[in-house]
């Protein structure tokens, strides 16, 4: 991804609807999964915003690596209280067995996902809570995700043949931001995507304020239903779960 959009994402990420509803839904499940709150790791940190909340929660301590050293330094200035370092999906430095809980979104599309879901089982110890945030269906495909850097989007079923082979049990999985689904796919898979224009890493953060305030209503809406059920359609795929 191009400097630029790093830095755009990362202004847009601290308020924008589409980032705090991730983010308020994997807290909501690493909650209801009961990890340990000794040590979290978020793999793919991004700009920290995950770190600092991790900390709020009351994790001990907090690390957050990622490949970009530009969207490190976001990191450094959201998420104080968290150690960073510059290192790839697939080779995590870290001790084995040493973390209580990891977390990555929208990590292992853009890389060799087979290994660092390995690594990322390798760090955490068994009974560990491992969390997962990808992008849905392959018929989703558009220049989007070429713009974004991604290899390849998921369903339940294909993360799972990704997980489980590692030694990960999968305790939940769930597809999240359902609502859109049709929109997003009217617009990229439709003529009506001439009227987006060019592609870019950072199309999501082009929203007016009023429109964040509603979808972020629409998304705790979906947040209360995904607390009772899992949801099966939507734009992204999350896993919660624990080492073997």
């Amino acid at each position: 991804m191009k400097d630029a959009d790093i830095d755009r994402l990362a202004a847009a990420a601290g308020d924008h609807w589409w980032y705090q509803a991730k983010l308020d839904l994997v807290e909501q499940e690493i909650t209801r999964a009961g990890a340990d709150r000794r040590r979290a790791v978020d793999a793919g940190c991004g700009s920290g915003h995950l770190l600092e909340r991790l900390a709020g929660m009351g994790f001990a301590s907090v690390v957050g690596m990622d490949a970009s050293g530009r969207a490190l330094t976001h990191a450094r200035g959201n998420a104080p209280r968290a150690a960073l370092l510059r290192a790839a999906a697939e080779q995590v430095p870290l001790a084995s067995d040493t973390t209580m809980c990891l977390t990555s979104l929208d990590v292992i599309e853009h890389c060799d996902d087979v290994a660092a879901v390995r690594e990322y089982t390798r760090v955490v110890r068994p009974g560990g809570i491992v969390v997962i945030a990808v992008p849905a269906y392959e018929w989703m495909w558009s220049d989007h995700d070429v713009a974004l850097g991604h290899r390849r989007r998921y369903t339940r079923s294909s993360l799972r043949h990704v997980l489980e082979p590692a030694g990960l049990d999968v305790v939940r999985t769930t597809y999240f931001h359902s609502w859109l689904l049709v929109p997003a796919a009217l617009i990229r898979k439709t003529p009506l995507r001439r009227l987006q224009g060019e592609a870019s890493a950072s199309e999501m953060s082009d929203v007016s304020p009023a429109v964040n305030k509603l979808f972020g209503r629409l998304a705790r809406l979906e947040r209360r239903v995904v607390r009772h059920v899992p949801l099966p359609f939507g734009l992204s795929v999350l896993a919660i779960c624990r080492r073997r």
